[in-house]
Order: C-alpha cells, then sequence, then structure tokens
C-alpha cells in the first residue's frame, strides 16, 4: 500500500516536471509506414480488397523492404490486411460491429485493470504515472498529436503493470495492438485529444486517492469515449471516400 503523503497528490516538484518533458517521438520506419497504411485504410483511401506489393510499398515510402514486412505483420495482427499465401497482401474489410465488440472487451477487462491499479500500485508507478500524465499535458499543449498517441499507450501500460494481473494485461495488450490504429488516428479529429486528456486527470486522481471503483469507472468512461470518437471518424472518412461499405456499415452510420 502506497504512503498517502506521497500518493494522493499530484506532484507538481520540479524533478516531475523534468521528467514530464515531452520530446518528439521518433519513429521506426517501420512505425512510420504501419501508420501510414493504417491511416489510409481506416480513412477508406485504401479499399478492401487493395493488394498490397511489398516492393512498391518500399518505393513509395523510400525504405527498404524489411520494415515493410514489419509493417504488414502489425497490420495484420490488427485486423487491417490478410497475409494469403501466394495472393499477397490484401487490404481487410473492416466489421464496424466487430470494431465495437473490441472495444466493449477493453473498456470491461481496463476497468478491472484500473480497479487493481488503485490498489496495488507501488509509489514508483505512481509517480511515473504522474510524469506521464504531464508529459501528455505537454504534447497536447503543442498539439504534437504523434507524441501524445505515444504517451498515451505508455500512460495505460503502467496501469496494467501496476494492476499485478498478468493475465488481464495480456489481454488488454492484445485488445489494445488491434484497436491501436483506430485510436492512434481519431486523436486528430473531434476534440479528442482535449477530452482524453482531461479523462486522463480523472483517472490520475482516482488511482491517487486509491478509490478502485472511481478508477474503474474514470477509465471505463475513457475507453467509451474513445470508441464513440473513432466509430464517428472511421464511418465520416467511409462516407467521404464514397465506400459505403457492408450493409451493416451503413445501418451503424444512419444509426449514428
Amino acid at each position: 500500500m502506497s504512503n498517502p503523503m506521497t500518493a494522493k497528490r499530484v506532484d507538481k516538484s520540479g524533478a516531475a516536471r523534468a521528467h514530464a518533458r515531452a520530446e518528439p517521438v521518433r519513429q521506426s520506419s517501420a512505425e512510420r509506414v504501419r501508420h501510414l497504411l493504417a491511416e489510409e485504410i481506416v480513412s477508406g483511401r485504401l479499399a478492401p480488397g487493395t493488394r498490397l506489393e511489398e516492393q512498391s510499398l518500399a518505393d513509395r515510402f523510400q525504405v527498404s523492404r524489411t520494415p515493410v514486412r514489419e509493417a504488414v505483420r502489425q497490420l495484420d495482427a490488427a485486423g487491417l490486411v490478410m497475409v494469403r499465401p501466394r495472393k499477397g497482401v490484401i487490404v481487410t474489410e473492416i466489421d464496424v460491429d466487430m470494431l465495437q465488440e473490441l472495444f466493449e472487451a477493453l473498456a470491461s477487462v481496463e476497468y478491472l485493470l484500473a480497479r487493481f491499479a488503485a490498489q496495488r500500485m507501488s509509489n514508483m508507478e505512481r509517480l511515473r504515472l504522474r510524469q506521464i500524465h504531464e508529459a501528455c499535458g505537454v504534447a497536447h499543449e503543442n498539439r504534437d498529436y504523434d507524441t501524445y498517441a505515444e504517451l498515451n499507450h505508455d500512460f495505460h501500460s503502467v496501469i496494467y503493470h501496476g494492476a499485478r494481473n498478468r493475465h488481464l494485461h495480456s489481454i488488454a495488450e492484445g485488445l489494445r495492438l488491434r484497436l491501436r490504429p483506430y485510436r492512434s488516428t481519431s486523436f486528430r479529429t473531434g476534440g479528442r485529444m482535449d477530452s482524453s486528456m482531461r479523462e486522463h486527470g480523472e483517472i490520475v486522481q482516482a488511482i491517487l486517492d486509491e478509490d478502485p471503483e472511481a478508477a474503474g469507472q474514470a477509465l471505463r468512461a475513457h475507453i467509451d469515449g474513445s470508441s464513440a470518437n473513432a466509430m464517428r471518424y472511421y464511418l465520416e472518412h467511409r462516407a467521404a471516400s464514397g465506400d459505403a461499405g457492408s450493409v451493416r456499415d451503413r445501418q451503424h452510420q444512419e444509426g449514428a
């Protein structure tokens, strides 16, 4: 159990602020290719069924084939492309119902992780959570979307580790991997980064207060907000690209 004198308040000391300076994230070649392709797939600029040639992608992004291969592996794990023997890499049709189910599963798992983290986090982990939150604030002020997205990943990872439950941690990481393309692109739209920053503050305070229920509810609401924004981004960009998608896609769009 943490010392309430050191863990209950958000520390604004010079040491914490020094750690909170957000440096621009330097993406690897594979991460850059993955991010750009994911954005094109989610937005509909790369239509379902499009075949992706490894050498063509390497030429386009001015990288070797190795980072392209790694980017494709990550996109395959996220369900955005399919790797078919003798047929190559194909852009998949995104199922809106499946996307909604993934967000619902993540919200439920992270609710439990936040509850456990509020009870089990060490003082050092609470300090690290505060530092990441402050660094998110710097990225937010600078409107540095890429750095904010990376820090957001770190923010959730600290909570996962602090929960001390390896099985829930593994499930959450798998879900976040599949949803990462949708979450990272949505920070640029609908004021999502602003609301995310506010929600992070509520999560941090609940964990520092060692209030499991408040922490769980705050994190569940955070994922629900991310889900609503990501779904809206997906549907709007699919409509703008002229790709109406499946019947279920259209039904969701009409009911949104």
